[in-house]
């Protein structure tokens, strides 16, 4: 009996090693992001932001970022509004980042992608004023 059990023990700890690994594997694969499209939850969406930050001047009618202030870090205040208003799924800040980056043709450091700064919180309430809520 003893024996079975510790037979049955070390096969438990062997499939746990196994599902671990498995989710290693599944945890460090690229995620499924091509653009940013793919970030927003319902696509559709995308194309009210769009038109919803071309009406505030906070891109061009070419999809360039002009921002609320002469700082491309502000961003990074857009893009936490949009997730916290659900319209963006929650991935990786660096990778979301460098999506928005790509689709309004800014720039911003590895390093920038990641600091909020004083321009950060100085927008977040101004992009809570402009996004409107979500209606489920």
């Amino acid at each position: 009996r003893q024996a079975l059990i510790m037979q049955w023990v070390e096969e438990e700890s062997k499939n746990e090693k196994t599902k671990v690994s498995e989710k290693k594997i599944q945890k460090h694969k690229p995620a499924e992001i091509k653009s940013v499209e793919d970030l927003f939850m319902d696509k559709a969406n995308l194309q009210k932001i769009i038109e919803i930050l071309k009406s505030w001047d906070i891109i061009n009618k070419d999809t360039s970022w002009n921002g609320l202030t002469d700082k491309n870090t502000e961003v990074l205040s857009l893009i936490d509004v949009l997730r916290e208003k659900r319209y963006i799924k929650k991935y990786s800040q660096t990778i979301t980042v460098k999506m928005f980056c790509e689709k309004f043709q800014l720039k911003l450091s590895d390093r920038s992608m990641r600091s909020k700064t004083q321009v950060y919180y100085d927008n977040i309430s101004e992009y809570q004023k402009i996004i409107p809520d979500l209606k489920f």
